[in-house]
């Protein structure tokens, strides 16, 4: 008598006339080969650097900008948090992106890099 599993397996290989198994670890493989996604790499992992940049510049300008009297530091501290925070999961983002990307691994990097970029954005619209 058969799994359920492998019943549901057999019928989804008949229904969908699947004649070879899909190796998706062969096609990330042939798609790190391409030049194109080297480049792309590159070029996510120097917008995330930029990104870092700018938030680490706007914390602290925002930091020394807002020294008031008037203000009080934790009002000053809840308007320059959120930049700290989107600045240091970027940096931890791109070191891995990097090793990633040193270790030929460019689609994943290229992912990690979106996946950065688009926390950055989500989390502002959110905020």
């Amino acid at each position: 008598m058969r799994k359920k599993e492998e019943v549901f397996v057999h019928e989804f290989i008949v229904y969908f006339d699947i004649q070879k198994p899909i190796n998706l670890n062969y096609e990330m493989l042939q798609a790190d080969l391409n030049p194109v996604t080297r480049k792309w790499a590159i070029a996510l992992f120097i917008l995330n650097l930029i990104r870092i940049g700018v938030c680490f510049v706007t914390y602290f300008q925002t930091k020394y900008q807002l020294v008031s009297p008037l203000i009080p530091k934790e009002i000053i501290l809840d308007i320059i948090a959120p930049y700290m925070l989107i600045g240091l999961v970027s940096v931890l983002l791109t070191i891995v992106a990097f090793a990633l990307y040193a270790y030929s691994k460019f689609t994943f990097a290229i992912i990690i890099c979106l996946l950065s970029l688009a926390f950055a954005q989500l989390y502002f619209y959110f905020l």
